[in-house]
């Protein structure tokens, strides 16, 4: 069986095509955790709730992001000046 294969799991294939608001609410958990994370390493220097909000605005953006790169169409190639019309 190819690494391909072994990679990609049957949930995978049968799973919907990810939105913004799903990628948010599967990732939301991830975004606690580390700012928990960084909170402790950096003491009481930095509020928990700061980390977490800034966290969440960049899932939010990065969920945009991602969504629209693989909604969009290509853009056209640019014609060579020395390509015949």
């Amino acid at each position: 069986m190819s690494e391909l294969a072994l990679a990609i799991s049957p949930e995978t294939l049968s799973s919907p095509i990810p939105t913004p608001n799903r990628l948010i609410e599967e990732h939301t958990a991830l975004v606690r955790r580390v700012a928990r994370k960084v909170h402790r390493s950096a003491g009481a220097s930095i509020d928990q709730e700061e980390l977490v909000q800034t966290g969440m605005l960049a899932l939010v953006q990065a969920s945009r992001s991602s969504c629209n790169v693989e909604r969009q169409p290509s853009p056209p190639t640019p014609r060579c000046a020395c390509v015949a019309r």
